[in-house]
């Protein structure tokens, strides 16, 4: 499965649930994660990969710095993953 039906999933299922998600593009950062989440008013970053793919070491990194900064991050790979975040999010 490519990395782009599970984005387009995740588009889908967090608008359903009454969410906001935008595609992000970073000036300058090309391992920045991939969608911007608002839902319930919790934000979240999501990085999006095809199944059993890893983050790069300098994708893993600029996650690293997200979420030592305080930032939600998360890496989805799988249908499942995407069920899991939205459910997580609605109160």
């Amino acid at each position: 499965m490519r990395e782009s039906k599970i984005e387009k999933y995740l588009v889908q299922k967090v608008v359903e649930a009454g969410g906001v998600t935008r595609k992000l593009k970073w000036i300058g950062r090309n391992d920045a994660p991939d969608r911007f989440i608002v839902m319930q008013g919790v934000t979240v970053l999501a990085e999006v990969k095809a199944p059993g793919l890893l983050p790069r070491a300098s994708q893993k990194s600029e996650i690293k710095k997200l979420r030592n900064a305080g930032a939600n991050v998360v890496v989805i790979d799988c249908y499942k993953a995407v069920d899991d975040l939205v459910e997580s999010l609605v109160l």
